[in-house]
């Protein structure tokens, strides 16, 4: 992915502005979406699927925390 780049989700397309921060898991980006700013962060699959079973139930309860909170 690079600024410029069009990312579609279920809540509407984004277009990638700048990268923010960055690990080998994923990368946050400032996004454009429909008439308002975000940030996105986007998950390296690959590098997930390497990690430990515990690691990843984890990760994916913290996402789905941040989510709840984001929605609420």
């Amino acid at each position: 992915m690079k600024a410029g780049d069009t990312v579609g989700l279920q809540r509407g397309r984004y277009v990638l502005r700048e990268k923010v921060a960055g690990s080998s898991y994923g990368v946050l980006w400032h996004a454009q979406g429909q008439g308002h700013d975000a940030v996105l962060k986007l998950v390296n699959r690959e590098q997930m699927e390497q990690a430990r079973a515990d690691q990843r139930t984890h990760w994916t309860s913290c996402a789905a925390t941040e989510i709840a909170f984001l929605r609420s």
